[in-house]
């Protein structure tokens, strides 16, 4: 859902010399002016106070350690504790977190501001989280019921309006938990965005406004919500992603295996069994090297899946890693993904060489239009491994899960570097180097 970017918090600061105008206008009327216009600027001063905890929030970014999860900044700072089973990004200043077979939801400083009593949470939205106990409803954010607890699922509000499922099917409420006319029976619905929602009718999606009219004649197979002017849909014809605009117009052709919704200007995409990045007008921003996932984009990191062994990492708008999100490599069962997991071993003489693992098409294409690693000299190759710490996988003797494909596997000790070839393929993987000790 949409977040109110720091920069606008700024424009507050205008808000109070507004209001302490007002405040000092008053003074010239009414004992009761006065009291109305201190209680607008106390208002405002409670508003300020709680968008700053909300971009304080923003700024904060998943990590898992240890099979526990909690947050980071931007450099990969632990901010937050990992002490939790499971946790959701922040919204509107407030993060899910699981513990004890509970959800609940904690503030910017990891402290709890509502009770672990949940089954199941969506993230706070115009100010209304969908949760469940034993139905879905909503609560405001001091974990007080503000719509009850009635249906059988529920998605966040957007635009004054959320997509909740009773018996009869999916409709919309508004923020009392009314039902608005017009906009019930339908088979799934997703929310409003740029005053467009995607709905399922029978097997088939469209978009209608909010008074329930269909926008444009074209169906899907599936849609999305708008974001960034475009909304992703996957056509009927042979299955392909592309994005529309609100006309139903394609802007960016459906060429896609897969496609994710646009976020901060950039739209995960997959090709060929691997995602990467595109912009609005559907070129290229990101090259197409991750094998598993590749998340949106927030506050302008997004984490994607390691090249070598699917661990989650965040890259910047340039395709930069960043931090790990978890080192945890992928746990795939053989035949069940595009990609499968095996054995490697290596090592070195002496033991203290590091090892990188370089996939053979990063290796002979390169990433996000730089020269690839293959026609570097031994200085630019160093600095490509330093860039790439993702690609280092430790000193030997190393034993780990990897994804199944061809490595260049690049052993440094000191200043020398040796490059071996490497086929790993299902089983144990075996690979070693001498370095000369004169």
């Amino acid at each position: 859902m949409p977040t109110i970017p720091c920069e606008e918090t700024n424009g507050m600061a205008e808000l109070r010399k507004v209001l302490q105008r007002n405040v000092g206008a008053c003074d010239l009327y009414s004992e009761l002016g006065k009291m109305v216009a201190a209680k607008l600027l106390s208002l405002a001063v409670v508003f300020l106070l709680v968008q700053t905890e909300y971009c304080h929030a923003q700024n904060l970014y998943v990590i898992e350690r240890k099979g526990q999860y909690g947050f980071s900044d931007r450099s990969g700072k632990e901010v937050i504790r990992p002490n939790y089973s499971a946790v959701k990004t922040f919204s509107e200043g407030l993060a899910a977190v699981y513990q004890d077979g509970k959800w609940g939801f904690i503030n910017a400083d990891g402290k709890a501001e509502i009770g672990f009593q949940f089954q199941e949470v969506e993230g706070f939205s115009n100010g209304l989280a969908a949760v469940r106990k034993e139905q879905w409803g909503f609560i405001n954010r001091n974990g007080k019921e503000a719509i009850p607890f009635r249906f059988l699922d529920a998605r966040p509000f957007s635009e004054g309006l959320a997509p909740v499922e009773d018996h009869n099917g999916w409709l919309f409420i508004d923020d009392k938990g009314a039902p608005v006319s017009g906009l019930t029976g339908f088979d799934d619905a997703k929310c409003f965005a740029e005053g467009l929602a995607p709905v399922q009718v029978g097997d088939k999606w469209r978009f209608i406004t909010p008074k329930g009219v269909q926008s444009f004649p074209q169906e899907y197979n599936s849609a999305a919500s708008f974001s960034d002017h475009l909304a992703v849909v996957q056509q009927k014809e042979d299955g392909k992603y592309g994005f529309i605009d609100r006309s139903g117009r394609y802007v960016v052709d459906p060429t896609f295996d897969d496609a994710r919704p646009f976020a901060e200007g950039f739209a995960a995409v997959r090709v060929n069994k691997r995602w990467g990045y595109i912009g609005t007008s559907g070129e290229s921003r990101i090259a197409k090297i991750f094998p598993f996932f590749a998340g949106d984009f927030a506050q302008g990191l997004a984490a994607v899946s390691s090249p070598v062994d699917g661990a989650a990492v965040y890259v910047d708008a340039d395709g930069r890693s960043q931090f790990f999100k978890s080192k945890k490599p992928a746990s795939v069962e053989r035949g069940t993904s595009d990609y499968s997991m095996v054995r490697l071993e290596a090592s070195s003489s002496p033991l203290s060489a590091d090892v990188y693992l370089v996939p053979a098409y990063i290796w002979d294409l390169g990433d996000n239009n730089a020269t690839p690693p293959s026609h570097l000299d031994d200085s630019g190759l160093r600095d490509f491994m330093q860039e790439h710490f993702d690609y280092l996988q430790g000193e030997t003797n190393l034993q780990k899960d990897v994804i199944e494909q061809k490595y260049t596997v690049l052993f440094v000790l000191g200043k020398k570097t040796k490059k071996r070839t490497l086929d790993a393929r299902i089983g144990v993987n075996h690979i070693s180097e001498t370095f000369d000790h004169r």
